[in-house]
């Protein structure tokens, strides 16, 4: 069952074009705008996120893409989550013993450790707000060597893991559904779409 299904995104592209051609849009590029970092705060706990109308970016991690093909934002993560997003979506490819995040053919500079970093020093300043990740696969390898590499991002023992202990929203297993926005604030949660056993480990599984 796909993500589609539990909630309504409006994405969001920060595009060249538009700032670059002097477009003035006081909603979509009002990043500065600290307003908008804790929108979540004014909603009710028992809201489940599936009746909000979220909104996100597709290929959040492009900025710094150099071929405007594949570059469909031009403001880096942090300042995205300022600006009120709250979905962001990635493709992660395994190579050189980390996971780096790609944009179809196009590797964007930056890794899952980036991502997830600023998505938990985020919501150490805004507890009341949550993100939803969905993280896709890319690359031709064997799936069980990029889930068995999944391990070491969420697994406590690290800085990274332990703050994923503290920052990852775990929901019943057998539940694939959104929570409430009260149970998930202060929290990632993960749309898993990537094969692995058992399936979705991390997360909702995106199909």
């Amino acid at each position: 069952m796909r993500f589609s299904v539990f909630a309504t995104l409006v994405f969001i592209a920060f595009s060249n074009a538009g700032l670059f051609n002097h477009i003035q849009d006081s909603w979509s590029f009002d990043l500065d705008e600290e307003k908008e970092s804790f929108w979540m705060s004014r909603m009710r706990d028992d809201v489940p996120l599936s009746q909000l109308v979220i909104p996100g970016t597709h290929g959040s991690m492009t900025d710094s893409v150099d071929n405007s093909l594949f570059q469909t934002q031009n403001v880096p993560l942090a300042q995205q989550l300022i600006g009120g997003i709250r979905y962001i979506e990635i493709t992660c490819r395994y190579m050189d013993q980390k996971m780096a995040v790609y944009h179809r053919n196009a590797d964007t500079g930056y890794s899952l450790d980036n991502v997830l970093t600023t998505l938990y020093d985020f919501l150490d300043h805004e507890p009341s707000e949550t993100i939803i990740l969905r993280i896709q696969e890319s690359g031709t390898f064997d799936f069980n060597t990029f889930f068995d590499s999944m391990e070491g991002y969420f697994a406590p023992g690290s800085e990274l893991g332990d703050r994923a202990v503290q920052h990852i929203y775990v929901g019943n297993s057998d539940d694939a559904t959104l929570p409430t926005l009260g149970e998930a604030r202060g929290k990632v949660v993960i749309l898993q779409d990537f094969k692995s056993s058992p399936r979705g480990p991390y997360g909702i599984p995106w199909d």
